[in-house]
């Protein structure tokens, strides 16, 4: 649940400045003719991206009125771009990218059959499609349990005037994420096809449609597993993507999966008792630096700090985090803290000792939160508003309404929301 905000400066360089550490800066508004600049620049304006029941939306901070919504949109991992699959006639599907300054259209693709996107490359020049069937059933409100097929098709488009790739894959396979290069797509592979009820991590060479195993850091290859995925981060230079995972059973436990984009390796991070025990309460975060990947369990009262170079837990600590309070928890992390939230309480502790601070009261249940790459910015999200926080003293600096919301959506490099809360996955 996150959220971004982007900032029209009247820069005769950059119209549209990106306030975090995102790495692609986007060029809007005017074309300079001469040396001339003009005479009165445009007033600072920002937009603040919200997940919405209906899709993306995104809001003029200055007077909280909604600047344009994109329905079903899928953002990049850098938000340089907005992705919307939508039917086109009676048996296709056009697929546009938007700009996620103004919300239109600057680009589209037309396939054959009805198809929804289901993930694209970090800088948003390719993306996976799906049967607009399978993906409904995976976004529903119920559990997404895969259903039995011997066969999968996926379809791969491009923005480089190429022809879109059609991929006819054997098994019961669930695309999960492109390769940092793009030729790759990271995929579930449900065993058995017909019945599944375990599965493993593949890769799916999109040029031969080959499927291959994804081995580990020592080469090794795992076998088939069981787990239900929970939540996802992707690193701050996007070459990493963290999902956290729960094994139900009489020793329940949990893990995080770590599956690298560049290198094309799959490792797992073992959490120790109590993660596991509740699978509603628990989140993660990377460090904005990328070398700490912090997990909360907040019904336990616990926090582990994942060292991201060994792979390994550096440090456990047991903290207040709303044990008694119901609800989703969040988390998301500064340079020198880390804020957990849950039901109407935010708790900063401090990066450098883990040691919790007075905790942040919000009127109301928080839906999301998440800290600015840069800056001091921290947001909290409410069923409908969203809140500027103060870090520092827990004041509230600005409120915006927004429409009914589901939390934060983006701020900086972090992974938009896929709705995967209640999907399978293997490790």
């Amino acid at each position: 649940m996150r959220a971004s905000r982007f900032r029209f400066t009247g820069s005769r360089s950059t119209g549209l400045k990106v306030v975090s550490s995102v790495s692609a800066v986007v060029l809007v508004g005017a074309i300079w003719i001469g040396a001339r600049p003009p005479a009165t620049p445009p007033a600072p304006s920002e937009l603040l991206y919200v997940q919405t029941r209906t899709g993306i939306t995104a809001l003029d901070t200055r007077t909280g009125s909604t600047a344009f919504t994109a329905a079903g949109a899928t953002a990049a991992g850098n938000w340089s771009r907005l992705f919307v699959a939508t039917p086109a006639g009676a048996h296709s599907t056009t697929v546009n990218r938007l700009d996620p300054a103004t919300g239109r259209s600057i680009e589209s693709v037309q396939v054959l059959g009805r198809y929804q996107v289901r993930t694209v490359t970090r800088n948003g020049d390719a993306a996976v499609l799906v049967p607009a069937e399978k993906e409904a059933a995976r976004t529903s409100n119920a559990p997404y349990r895969p259903e039995g097929r011997a066969a999968t098709d996926l379809v791969v488009v491009r923005f480089d005037g190429s022809a879109p790739v059609h991929l006819k894959l054997t098994g019961n396979i669930e695309p999960e994420a492109f390769s940092a290069d793009g030729t790759t797509i990271f995929a579930l592979d449900y065993r058995p096809a017909l019945q599944p009820d375990r599965y493993r991590v593949r890769r799916i060479d999109v040029a031969s449609a080959t499927i291959s195993d994804v081995p580990s850091n020592d080469k090794e290859v795992r076998g088939d597993m069981q787990g239900v995925a929970r939540t996802q981060a992707l690193s701050p230079d996007g070459h990493r993507l963290y999902t956290l995972y729960t094994v139900p059973g009489a020793q329940p436990r949990a893990f995080v999966h770590v599956l690298s984009l560049d290198a094309q390796t799959a490792n797992c991070v073992d959490l120790p008792v109590p993660f596991g025990r509740d699978t509603s309460s628990m989140a993660l975060t990377p460090s904005p630096d990328g070398n700490h990947l912090y997990v909360a369990d907040a019904a336990h009262g616990v926090l582990a700090d994942v060292d991201t170079q060994t792979l390994s837990v550096d440090r456990i600590v047991n903290v207040s985090l709303g044990a008694r309070t119901p609800g989703p928890v969040s988390i998301t992390a500064t340079a020198g803290a880390v804020f957990v939230a849950r039901g109407s309480r935010v708790t900063p502790l401090s990066a450098a000792i883990l040691h919790a601070g007075p905790a942040i009261r919000i009127h109301g249940a928080v839906t999301g939160i998440q800290a600015e790459s840069v800056g001091t910015d921290l947001y909290v999200a409410t069923r409908d508003r969203v809140l500027e926080v103060d870090p520092a003293d827990g004041r509230t600096v600005r409120t915006i309404h927004t429409p009914a919301t589901l939390g934060i959506r983006h701020v900086g490099y972090s992974l938009p929301d896929t709705g995967i809360t209640n999907y399978q996955c293997a490790c």
